[in-house]
């Protein structure tokens, strides 16, 4: 997605019910569904910490330091900060920012960057081509896509987009699922063993 997209996407979203729970969302909570698939059924933090068996706080400090290296959901989120703070609230879920002494490199660290697991490319039970598509829709795509397969379902990406090989890696460790192997424009996905 383009940055001037998740920025409309922030300001369109702000306030609709959660998918989930029906609770209303606030600008951050619309990137990380932007970011984790959720484009047209946005939820809210805590649905999506549910969503990926993970808990809540946890969750959001892993989902704030990948949205630090994707521009344009980092732009968004601090869209979001910035018409809180106008509004004189305070960040609902946390800044970006580097003062922030929990998250305070502005990059994902080399060591903490999500990394394949096997060396080789691995038989493929399916093959997803998703051509040019941008991280936003891509990720909504490979959600829906991946819901429709049995747990444990390895599947070769074909996704051609150039942010591909930072997005894929950060969104499977957000959603839970396993980066096994990526060699651009192919990556190897295994989906979620517990649902």
């Amino acid at each position: 997605m383009r940055t001037e997209d998740v920025v409309r996407e922030v300001d369109a979203g702000w306030g609709a019910p959660c998918d989930g729970c029906a609770k209303a969302l606030v600008g951050q909570e619309v990137v990380l569904s932007l970011l984790m698939g959720f484009r047209t059924t946005p939820r809210c933090a805590d649905c999506l910490s549910q969503i990926t068996g993970r808990a809540r706080e946890a969750f959001l400090k892993d989902a704030r330091a990948r949205l630090r290296a994707l521009d344009c959901y980092r732009a968004g989120w601090e869209h979001a900060d910035r018409r809180q703070a106008a509004a004189g609230e305070a960040p609902a879920l946390g800044t970006l920012v580097d003062d922030d002494p929990d998250f305070a490199s502005a990059a994902v660290p080399a060591a903490d960057a999500p990394q394949p697991t096997v060396s080789t490319p691995p038989d493929a039970d399916t093959l997803l081509d998703m051509g040019e598509m941008s991280c936003g829709d891509l990720a909504l795509k490979l959600r829906k896509e991946l819901l429709g397969l049995q747990p444990g379902t390895v599947v070769e990406v074909v996704a051609l987009d150039i942010a591909a090989p930072e997005d894929l890696p950060a969104w499977c460790q957000l959603t839970g699922h396993q980066m096994l192997h990526m060699e651009h424009p192919h990556y190897w996905i295994q989906r979620r063993t517990d649902s």
